[in-house]
Order: C-alpha cells, then structure tokens, then sequence
C-alpha cells in the first residue's frame, strides 16, 4: 500500500508535457538571412541563433525575436510590386493556420505592400520548412 502512494506521489511529481516546450529565438543579419535556434532560455537561445547566423557567414547579427512557447513560428516578406522592402518574424502562435491568418493580418494592414508571403514555417518541435504561401495582397483603401 506505502509503495503504491509512493509511485502515484512519483508519477504526480512528473512535470507535464508542456514543461518540456522550448522557445525559439531569431537573429537576423545585415544582408536579411536569419537564422533560429530553439531552447529554454530566452538569453542562452537568442545567443545560440547570433553565434548560428555568424557561423553561416552573417555579419552583424542582430538578436530581434524571442518567443516562448515557441509554437508555430513564420518568417513573412512585405513586397512593393514583387520587390521585398522587410521581412517580419512571428511566433507563438497555436497553429499553422492560426499563424497564416495572423500574417495575414499584419499584410493587410500595411497599405504600402502589395504581397506579402510566408517563406518559412518553425514548428512548436523546432522543424523548418521553406514555403512560398501567398498571404494576401493588401486591398485596404
């Protein structure tokens, strides 16, 4: 009987699944590219994704985004008649979709921008996958 409350105590001292989800953290160069990396700490990451983008030949790379949780992360182009003026990093959101239609959003209200595009998706596991997802074209008046 004592054993068994000591392994229902044991099991109840397991952190939750969600205890285990990482943030991610971006930097980005002077020449555009950017670069991420996932961990637990907001500093420790944010340093891993600089030491990455210098690694890969960046120059002043620049510590600009940390989320946690890391969730569904993206990176969106803003383009002026099919010419890139920024690019603009979001995360934490709770999907796909869910990410998707917050760009599209931040698109849609930019009167300035003709396009805008989703080029790379960051999963709440830390996977990347390029993409070219059209989000919109700005009709605002």
């Amino acid at each position: 009987m004592r054993l068994g409350f000591l392994c229902l105590l044991a099991l109840l001292m397991v952190p939750p699944a969600h205890a285990q989800t990482k943030g991610i953290a971006i930097a980005e160069a002077a020449d555009g590219g950017y670069y991420h990396c996932h961990g637990d700490s907001a500093d420790g990451t944010l340093n891993c994704a600089r030491r990455t983008c210098r690694a890969e030949g960046g120059e002043n790379c620049l510590r600009v985004r940390w989320c946690y949780p890391a969730g569904h992360s993206g990176s969106m182009t803003y383009l002026v008649n099919r010419e890139v003026t920024r690019t603009a990093f979001l995360c934490g959101a709770p999907s796909l979709a869910a990410l998707q239609r917050m760009l599209a959003g931040q698109c849609a209200a930019d009167k300035a921008v003709t396009e805008c595009r989703l080029m790379v998706h960051w999963g709440p596991d830390g996977s990347e996958a390029s993409r070219s997802d059209r989000l919109g074209k700005n009709t605002a008046d």
